[in-house]
């Protein structure tokens, strides 16, 4: 006969490991090119995602790689199974290609998600 004794402590931990028990965001795309981007028209991009854990994501923190960049995010808990939506905008005040990204900082197992814009400013 086989016996297995795991303490309270040990207990809690093991049954509590894994990545189940954080929260996930799956992102439909984290990637966006503009192509070309008349010079002084702003440009946005969706980036769509979904809680697909059993525990409410919460964006934390959203920061922006310049001041030409800016983001609408959800300020009120995910839930699980839940989509939400992360609203990015470029100004296109710089005449070039571009690379700009969005550091998404949530309660999630990943902490940092990284959106990115991509792009070509012209007359």
């Amino acid at each position: 006969m086989l016996s297995l004794l795991v303490s309270g402590a040990n207990a809690q931990s093991f049954f509590n490991s894994g990545s189940s028990q954080e929260p996930v965001i799956e992102w439909e795309k984290t990637m966006h090119d503009f192509g070309e981007v008349p010079m002084g028209v702003p440009v946005s991009f969706t980036f769509k995602f979904k809680n697909t854990s059993l525990k409410p994501v919460i964006i934390q923190e959203v920061e922006a790689s310049c001041d030409c960049t800016a983001a609408e995010y959800p300020k009120q808990p995910i839930k699980p199974g839940e989509t939400a939506k992360i609203v990015a905008t470029y100004k296109a005040d710089e005449k070039g290609a571009f690379f700009k990204s969005i550091t998404v900082t949530a309660n999630t197992k990943t902490k940092q998600h990284i959106l990115k814009m991509t792009g070509v400013v012209v007359d």
